[in-house]
C-alpha cells in the first residue's frame, strides 16, 4: 500500500485503532518501515477530529507511547470539550501513565459542567474509589444512581464504595443480579472465589 492510499484510509471518518494499525502495517510491508513512519507523521499532523484522535491514540498506545497518546487526546479534548468518548480515553490514558489524579480532575470538571450526566458522575466515582477516596466515590456514584437508577454498574460500584468507606451497603444487593453481587463481593474483598 502506498502512502497516499494509506493517508486516504487514515483520514476516513470511520477510522479506528485496529484499522489504522493494519493500514500502517500494510505501508510498512509494501514500502518499508520508513514510509510507514512518514505516513504516521503526516497523519498525526492532520487537523483534530474525534475519530482520528481516538484512532491515533490507540496506535500510540499499541506502540507503547502513552505519552504521545495523552498529547493527542488532550489536544482533541481542548478542541472538542464536550466529547465524552475523547474524555474517557484521555482519562484512561492518564491512568495508564499512573496519573489517576489527572483522570479524577477531568471527570470532576465534566461533572461540574454536565451535572445531569450520570456517566460523568459514575466515572468520577469509579476513579475516586480506585484512588483511595471511597467516601467521595460513594457520593458521586449516588448521584449517578439518582440520575440513572437502571445503571447497574453505578449500583455495584456504590456498594463497593460504601463498603470500603465503612458505610451501610447491604441494602444495595437487593437491586443487583446474582452475577453483579459476585462482582461486588470480589471488589470489596468480602468474597473470594
Amino acid at each position: 500500500m502506498q502512502m497516499t492510499e494509506a493517508l486516504a484510509l487514515l483520514s476516513r471518518s470511520d477510522i479506528d485503532g485496529p484499522r489504522a494499525l493494519d493500514t500502517l502495517s500494510a505501508v510498512a510491508t509494501a514500502a518499508g518501515q520508513e514510509a510507514a513512519n512518514q505516513t504516521l507523521q503526516l497523519w498525526l499532523a492532520e487537523p483534530v477530529n474525534a475519530r482520528s484522535a481516538l484512532a491515533q491514540a490507540a496506535v500510540m498506545i499499541a506502540f507503547h507511547r502513552t505519552d504521545v497518546a495523552v498529547v493527542i487526546l488532550e489536544a482533541a479534548v481542548r478542541a472538542l470539550p464536550d466529547h465524552i468518548e475523547l474524555l474517557d480515553h484521555l482519562a484512561n490514558a492518564l491512568v495508564r501513565r499512573a496519573d489517576r489524579a489527572g483522570a479524577i480532575a477531568l471527570w470532576r470538571r465534566w461533572a461540574e459542567r454536565h451535572p445531569n450526566d450520570p456517566m460523568g458522575w459514575y466515572k468520577l466515582g469509579y476513579h475516586l474509589i480506585d484512588h483511595g477516596g471511597a467516601a467521595a466515590g460513594a457520593i458521586a456514584l449516588q448521584r449517578a444512581r439518582a440520575l440513572s437508577p437502571a445503571m447497574t454498574a453505578a449500583t455495584a460500584n456504590l456498594y463497593t464504595a460504601r463498603t470500603l468507606a465503612g458505610q451501610p451497603a447491604a441494602f444495595l444487593l437487593d437491586e443487583l443480579s446474582a452475577t453483579d453481587r459476585v462482582v461486588c463481593y470480589r471488589t470489596c474483598g468480602v468474597f473470594t472465589a
